[in-house]
């Protein structure tokens, strides 16, 4: 009688165990999401870019364009009928114009590209962003947290 006993102990243990592992493994989500509109940092460290400009050309080249509306890469002409709206790039907080700026930061020194939308854009740092702004964070950045900017 008492092997019996033990042998239930042991089976509701393990069942009760087994049910709990499946319920943990069913919650997770087995691959990360992608977001266009952010490069990050393990983004960064697989690419085989040299700078920013690269990096978003590689990985997320709709950053380029205020999504949707005509290209404004330099090395592009603009979408036949319509006019390119410019998309601003800043820095760590700083203004540096265009996005052919980017070329000039060297892929080790960012730690993270986030395009921000025209709207978002004027709220932070008022109008002049019709195209909307390529954010970079860089390694030694000063910049504000944008994590929770759309």
């Amino acid at each position: 009688m008492r092997v019996n006993a033990l042998r239930w102990r042991i089976v509701l243990t393990l069942g009760a165990a087994l049910s709990f592992g499946a319920g943990c493994a069913s919650t997770r989500s087995a691959t990360p999401t992608f977001d266009p509109d952010v490069i990050t940092t393990d983004q960064i460290a697989r690419s085989k870019a040299t700078n920013a400009y690269e990096l978003i050309a590689m990985i997320s080249p709709k950053m380029f364009t205020a999504h949707g509306a005509a290209t404004t890469r330099g090395d592009q002409p603009p979408t036949e009928g319509r006019q390119a709206l410019p998309v601003v790039v800043y820095v760590d907080n700083t203004r540096v114009g265009p996005i052919d700026q980017l070329k000039a930061i060297g892929k080790i020194d960012v730690k993270e590209i986030r395009y921000l939308s025209p709207r978002v854009a004027t709220d932070r740092w008022g109008e002049g962003h019709p195209g909307g702004v390529i954010y970079v964070t860089t390694v030694q950045g000063s910049g504000p947290d944008t994590t929770d900017v759309r």
